[in-house]
């Protein structure tokens, strides 16, 4: 069997120079070595292939019937090890197969749909699939190749992940259009005087960061329902009597059926941001995905 590790590039590189110029002198100059090394080359081109390969003439060499065989197929071989170092063309056009995104369903309410949309006018072959978050999992879905972004906010985030932050939301007031309060600039008297919706991912507790600030101006609130979704809140608010604090950017769509004002404390806003395993770092597509996510951000009004 032939041993390739004589092939290395500069070998097939000094053939094709040799080849060229027909003339060892002028290969060694073409390629800056000494002429001694250039004729240990070809001795070693001739030991691998087993043929003379060049024989000499008056003025320099000439190429045999088999060299000329060897030639272009040599200058392929060159081409596609240059082709190896050449940085890769990326054109969304041509993507395929599924890019899988965990989020919660307030990311999905917000994001997926412009995504979607943006997706199917520069990568039409991409399919999007939406996964549900599940932060206890999403380290070994996504060294699994299961899940390839995620939408969350960094306080559920793993420690060993990528992140960039998308934006950021805000917390508003909102009930039914009816509401005895609807048409009221609330006091936190009147905040705290009815029942509120409350979205808890986990179902077990029934207070969040809207009632330790209340709780440092003295207040308290009545929670009277709480949901493990966003998606859940809109049509249990129309049709009652419930107030609940939920995302500006979240109720951007449900203006004409909810009554939405100001909360009469100061809630912190949350940031949401796009997770990603270290093995997809420097990922063409997946970098132009974030870059993507990151151009989505719409503003609450844009929403509507």
């Amino acid at each position: 069997m032939t041993d390739i590790t004589q092939l290395d590039p500069r070998a097939l590189m000094a053939f094709v120079a040799i080849y060229e110029e027909s003339s060892v002198t002028g290969a060694a100059n073409r390629l800056k070595m000494t002429q001694q090394g250039m004729s240990g080359t070809l001795a070693r081109l001739r030991s691998v292939f087993k043929e003379p390969l060049f024989v000499r003439v008056p003025h320099g060499v000439s190429s045999t019937p088999y060299a000329d065989t060897l030639y272009p197929r040599i200058l392929n071989a060159i081409e596609s090890l240059e082709g190896l170092l050449a940085p890769e063309v990326f054109d969304p056009g041509k993507l395929k197969g599924i890019l899988r995104i965990a989020t919660s369903d307030y990311a999905l309410s917000v994001m997926v749909r412009p995504l979607f949309q943006r997706l199917r006018k520069l990568a039409p072959h991409l399919k999007l699939a939406i996964l549900p978050l599940k932060i206890e999992q999403l380290i070994s879905q996504m060294r699994a190749g299961e899940v390839d972004l995620a939408l969350t906010v960094p306080e559920f985030l793993p420690n060993n992940l990528y992140a960039t932050k998308l934006f950021s939301d805000h917390y508003k007031c909102a009930f039914r259009k009816g509401h005895p309060l609807a048409t009221k600039k609330l006091t936190i008297e009147e905040f705290c005087s009815v029942e509120h919706l409350l979205v808890a991912p986990n179902g077990t507790n029934m207070e969040s960061g809207t009632d330790r600030v209340l709780a440092q101006t003295g207040h308290t609130r009545t929670v009277g329902l709480a949901v493990p979704s966003f998606l859940a809140a809109e049509p249990l608010l129309v049709s009652t009597d419930l107030l609940g604090i939920l995302p500006a950017r979240l109720l951007g769509s449900a203006s004409e059926s909810l009554f939405v004002t100001d909360p009469p404390v100061a809630i912190p806003s949350f940031d949401i941001v796009c997770a990603w395993p270290e093995r997809l770092q420097t990922d063409p597509s997946n970098r132009w995905i974030r870059q993507i996510l990151q151009t989505l951000i719409l503003s609450p009004e844009d929403q509507k």
